[in-house]
């Protein structure tokens, strides 16, 4: 009896051992099939590879795989140029579809009040945070499609179907288009010679199976930058100023202070912005960052609706120096002022630094540490980056900017309460002395440890040298004539659709127009400015296009991207810039030569 129950024991064994396979490739079947069918619903093919964070992020959305910044980061690193359809499929098995309990904490972030509904403004305000820009009809539309109970805001469960539904209604979009085209590459009809065109009156929707070169060149620009004219009454102009810096942020893009500004009545103004030195005296510019070149630094002002930037107002075209000028006449009403820099000098580090700066140092008698000299010059830059009124003190505003930078958290009451009471203070706000005994009170408390101290230099900018390379200082002034104005500072943030729109825009109005060949609907725009030039791509067809954007032919040019031979995909209906440029030696003459390669 008990060999037989063995047996059937074994029999059944192997039987659940192979249902239990069958099972198992059953799941893997469908896995790949879900892989594939959400990367072809970004791509054309499996083989095209991933070249971008925002593309990696939109082809895991298609898959239902919702990362925010932080988990894409893992994947995508300042090192990656690439990823291809294997690492894509890694990732998948990596990373869990969007549970409903990650939609529950979607659900709080975006129900900023707490009272257990999301309303329009608030999902207003997430949808147009990032990526592509939806206007208030389509978010009223997305609310009044999941709005069961017609009270027109969304309780959890509400909130869940929707996200939900529109997930299985683009997988089975994607699903529907990876179908017809495996159909239509089954069949292999003849094509007619009456539907035959010319490449140059090829349909914009029609993919250019071969490769399309224009060139372009524009006039040598010369050597000297021409000079803006200040008004001549300047010096009765209302003044107002206040300091900024551009930093990187940790998942990569530049981002920099931001400013509001509130005008009463109409009024001509005059604006200008440049880099600083920290602790540099009023006029002088800022000559280099970390051994560099300065940094162009250039400014764009939009109107204001809701709190939001939004459409754009001028930017500045011209240099006097190392000032960036602009001159326009504004209306009554709010503005909001983005720094801007191309990226062509502004560049992370490419290696770290193998000699490291002592920090504090231990006395032997008081068995206490005190900070290094180099380590209080380099405390003393960050004070006045940090200073952004410039009035040799810092504000509890100014302290929670620093504090946001530095630590990711707000200066709280308690925070500020313990400031009060340890550092000196004048007229309620923290003098140097104050900040550097703050720092040396952090060293004495962690007993010497140097983590923290390093992970404020190196959020400041600093290499391990205490040399300044990732952060840039620079110094706002507005002038105004008729009206005086409030000229309020906002911390540090990303430009945003705001800004890439308004750049795009700057340069389509005031570049020069070229129509690819081979594709009708994609057109180069070529501004060329008397500090920069910038080309940008607008493709308004239906199909996405790969440009390569070859400007190494360009005389003493030096780009925003790694190479001066650039490749960049538009998406349909999209715009991109390609090439921000500017001259590698300001004193001789430079000159852009791009040519233009469409890929497919």
């Amino acid at each position: 009896m008990s060999s037989r129950k063995s047996s059937r024991s074994s029999i059944g064994s192997h039987k659940s051992h192979g249902s239990i396979t069958d099972s198992h490739r059953s799941k893997e079947a469908e896995f790949f099939t879900e892989c594939r069918v959400a990367y072809l619903a970004v791509f054309d093919k499996t083989t095209d590879p991933i070249t971008s964070k925002e593309d990696l992020s939109l082809v895991l959305h298609q898959a239902g795989r919702n990362l925010p910044n932080k988990a894409l980061n893992k994947y995508w690193t300042h090192e990656t140029d690439s990823l291809s359809y294997d690492d894509f499929c890694h990732i998948m098995k990596k990373e869990k579809p969007t549970s409903r309990d990650d939609l529950m904490k979607a659900f709080k972030k975006i129900d900023i009040n707490g009272d257990g509904y999301i309303t329009h403004d608030e999902l207003y305000k997430v949808l147009t945070e990032r990526g592509e820009k939806m206007t208030k009809a389509e978010v009223r539309a997305m609310i009044d499609e999941a709005d069961d109970d017609g009270d027109r805001r969304l309780d959890y469960n509400e909130f869940c179907n929707m996200l939900l539904s529109t997930a299985d209604k683009v997988m089975t979009a994607s699903k529907d288009k990876v179908e017809k085209t495996s159909t239509k590459t089954k069949k292999t009809p003849k094509p007619s010679p009456r539907l035959r065109r010319p490449a140059e009156d090829s349909d914009a929707d029609s993919v250019v199976s071969r490769s399309s070169k224009v060139s372009t060149s524009l006039q040598p620009i010369s050597k000297s930058i021409s000079k803006s004219h200040e008004p001549t009454n300047l010096k009765n102009w209302h003044h107002y100023h206040k300091k900024g810096a551009f930093y990187f942020d940790d998942d990569g893009p530049i981002i920099s202070h931001q400013y509001t500004l509130d005008v009463h009545s109409a009024t001509s103004v005059w604006i200008t912005i440049q880099p600083i030195k920290p602790n540099a005296d009023d006029d002088e510019s800022m000559s280099s960052i970390g051994g560099s070149k300065p940094i162009d630094t250039a400014l764009y002002i939009l109107k204001e609706e809701h709190g939001e930037p939004t459409s754009l107002v001028a930017f500045s075209e011209t240099r006097h120096n190392q000032k960036y000028t602009l001159q326009c006449d504004l209306r009554s009403g709010t503005y909001r002022l983005i720094p801007f820099t191309t990226g062509c000098r502004f560049k992370r580090r490419r290696s770290h630094s193998v000699k490291e700066a002592h920090l504090v140092k231990k006395d032997k008698d008081s068995d206490e540490y005190h900070l290094t000299k180099h380590f209080r010059i380099a405390l003393s830059d960050v004070f006045d980056m940090i200073d952004l009124d410039g009035n040799g003190t810092l504000s509890r505003e100014e302290f929670d900017f620093f504090q946001l930078r530095t630590s990711g958290e707000h200066c709280d009451d308690d925070a500020w309460e313990v400031v009060e009471e340890n550092f000196e203070l004048k007229n309620g706000e923290i003098t140097k002395k104050g900040f550097n005994d703050l720092h040396q009170m952090e060293a004495n408390d962690n007993d010497g440890d140097l983590d923290d101290l390093w992970t404020t230099l190196s959020s400041m900018g600093f290499n391990k040298d205490l040399t300044l390379d990732e952060a840039c200082p620079f110094k706002l002034d507005v002038y105004t004539e008729n009206s005086k104005v409030k000229l309020k500072v906002l911390e540090s943030q990303e430009g945003g659709t705001a800004l890439r729109d308004a750049v795009n825009e700057s340069v389509m109005k005031n570049g020069e127009i070229s129509r690819v060949k081979g594709m009708k609907d994609l057109t180069m725009y070529t501004y060329t400015g008397d500090v920069r030039a910038s080309i940008v791509l607008d493709n308004k067809s239906h199909s996405d296009v790969k440009v390569r954007l070859d400007c190494s032919h360009s005389k003493n040019c030096v780009s925003n991207r790694d190479h001066l031979d650039h490749t960049i995909d538009v998406r349909a209906r999209n715009t991109r810039v390609g090439h921000h440029l500017l001259p590698s030696n300001e004193r001789l003459e430079w000159s852009v030569k791009c040519t233009e390669t469409i890929l497919k």
